[in-house]
């Protein structure tokens, strides 16, 4: 099974696009560290306040994969310098 979950991000902090880039790049490359998922910026490229990503992950089944989105939504809302103000979630 394979999970999909696109999480759109507001950086407050970000004053600039490379700003927003730093703080991206940097919660992109922790998520695929710690959880071994695929993750990639797939939207708002040219704004420096919102980023769109997307996160993929396999689990032997649905609950397995929810499970593995959920435990990475949790971990970028706990970063202090992104708020979550969106997200869906989809199995394949």
């Amino acid at each position: 099974m394979i999970g999909v979950c696109r999480l759109e991000i507001y950086i407050a902090e970000s004053t600039s696009l490379k700003d927003k880039r730093r703080i991206v790049k940097s919660l992109l490359q922790r998520v695929r560290q710690r959880f071994n998922a695929t993750v990639n910026e797939i939207g708002s490229h040219d704004l420096w306040q919102i980023s769109e990503i997307e996160v993929a992950t396999s689990a032997t089944d649905r609950a397995g994969a929810e499970k593995v989105l959920q435990e990475i939504i949790k971990f970028a809302e706990a970063d202090g310098r992104v708020e979550i103000i969106n997200y869906g979630s989809c199995y394949y």
